[in-house]
């Protein structure tokens, strides 16, 4: 979701709060908004298209923490890594089921 949107009509929401109000159109700011750009702590690589979209739309899927990849970056193929190395600035999570 953007940080901020238009409606044509007045909406109410916990999330939204109105920014502008015109006579044709208002203007609503979301807290829920991701930043453009932004680093993610965590990634779990999910290869198959229909199991990444199901658990994108998870209430388990963080987008402020975590990103999903189709495939193990290349910079880290290979490499045994775990959560609590030194070496790895963010963790993988195991596949959910």
């Amino acid at each position: 979701m953007s940080k901020h949107f238009l409606s044509w009509r007045k909406l109410s929401s916990a999330d939204i709060k109105e920014v502008f109000n015109s006579r044709y159109a208002l203007v609503y700011q979301s807290s829920q908004a991701i930043p453009r750009a932004y680093f993610a702590s965590d990634y779990l690589v999910i290869a198959d298209s229909a199991a990444a979209i199901k658990y994108l739309n998870s209430q388990e899927f963080n987008p402020f923490k975590q990103v999903i990849l189709n495939r193990q970056p290349a910079l880290l193929q290979g490499k045994n890594l775990t959560a609590n190395s030194k070496r790895l600035p963010f963790k993988q999570r195991e596949q959910p089921e």
